[in-house]
């Protein structure tokens, strides 16, 4: 006899559950299978076509949902090609400190509840995803989303976190090797009120973000795109 099939919460919060491997002719893992699994360590069978394992997190053969976690980094980043979290994947996962969303995937319900060291969540998108119930509840985290999608997210994260922000870096203006001017500035916003100098016989093209002038031009109007300080 072949395994196919895992049942719904089959191995939830089986903590002490170290590794597990996925035969072949696995084709179903339903929701919440190894919810809680923290400490678990998942192989596949290179002959199963229907999952993807990277670093102790299944996702569908197209990497596009992710299904289950196990015994992950403190600080995972979840690609842009993810469309959909399923219910339960990171549930009681007490590795978790630190995500980065690339994208805005459907989050299922009870998809990070009760990850107990969750302190940090990045969005890198300006569009808000969608959240199902309890998605990520008794959890205490600092939400860093783009400044311009600020009360997007608020609409959305409001029950779990009241901590939503963005990443304050600085603008440093540089003309001649000296400094010219510091500017407080957040990640996503609009780029407004640049210095514009002015030096008798020459034209100002803008600011640009190395001495050869062809890295970035940050103009009036554009999107501020940094987590990091910019020099100019």
């Amino acid at each position: 006899y072949t395994l196919v099939s895992i049942g719904e919460k089959a191995f939830m919060n089986c903590n002490l559950l170290t590794s597990i491997y996925l035969p072949s002719k696995v084709e179903n893992i339903g929701v919440g299978a190894f919810g809680g699994c923290y400490n678990l360590s998942i192989s596949l069978s290179l002959s199963n076509s229907y999952f993807c394992v990277l670093n102790n997190i299944i996702y569908d053969s197209s990497t596009t949902k992710i299904i289950a976690a196990g015994n992950i980094d403190s600080n995972i980043l979840i690609n842009e090609n993810v469309v959909e979290i399923l219910p339960h994947a990171f549930e009681n996962n007490s590795n978790l400190e630190c995500i980065r969303f690339s994208g805005t995937p459907n989050i299922g319900e009870y998809s990070f509840n009760n990850c107990e060291n969750l302190r940090n969540v990045y969005f890198d998108s300006y569009e808000a995803p969608y959240l199902g119930d309890y998605s990520f509840s008794n959890n205490n985290f600092d939400l860093y989303v783009k400044y311009n999608s600020i009360e997007l997210y608020e609409d959305v994260f409001y029950v779990y976190t009241s901590n939503i922000m963005s990443v304050e870096i600085l603008i440093i203006y540089i003309s001649d090797d000296s400094i010219l001017e510091t500017e407080s500035v957040y990640n996503g916003s609009t780029i407004q009120d640049l210095l514009l100098p002015f030096k008798k016989g020459y034209t100002f093209n803008g600011w640009y973000s190395n001495e050869i002038f062809d890295g970035t031009c940050y103009q009036n109007g554009d999107l501020l795109e940094s987590e990091t300080d910019i020099y100019l």
